[in-house]
């Protein structure tokens, strides 16, 4: 849909063993080039490291570009989970983006049918 409106849209895909206009897999070419945007969706939450992961987050952004992430792991939510390294409680979301170049815009609150339960998209811009 957004190569339709016009946009240029990549995606990163290490997994995939052909490379092509829409899927990028070797992490050297993600990693050394520019973007005036970024996302993730049900990501974040499997990040060994934050810090380091805004961190690469921001080597790839262009400064005033912009980065969301979403996830329903933006609460402790899901206590039993064996891949769900980090839930981002509280502020922590905003110290984390203070202390890699970012400031949080904007947490997009999504409910859900499950009691308790809400989506979370955050909107960061970088410094």
């Amino acid at each position: 849909r957004l190569r339709m409106l016009g946009w240029q849209v990549r995606g990163y895909e290490p997994f995939q063993h052909v490379d092509s206009e829409a899927i990028i897999t070797n992490r050297n070419t993600v990693m050394s080039t520019q973007y005036d945007g970024l996302m993730t969706h049900n990501f974040i939450e499997h990040v060994q490291d934050p810090l380091i992961f805004f961190n690469e987050c921001s080597s790839m952004i262009k400064p005033g570009g912009k980065m969301a992430h979403s996830s329903a792991c933006f609460d402790y939510i899901f206590e039993v989970s064996p891949f769900h390294l980090f839930f981002y409680c509280r502020n922590s979301v905003a110290k984390l983006a203070e202390r890699t170049g970012f400031r949080l815009l904007q947490e997009h609150r999504v409910d859900q049918d499950f009691p308790g339960y809400q989506y979370v998209c955050c909107l960061f811009e970088k410094l």
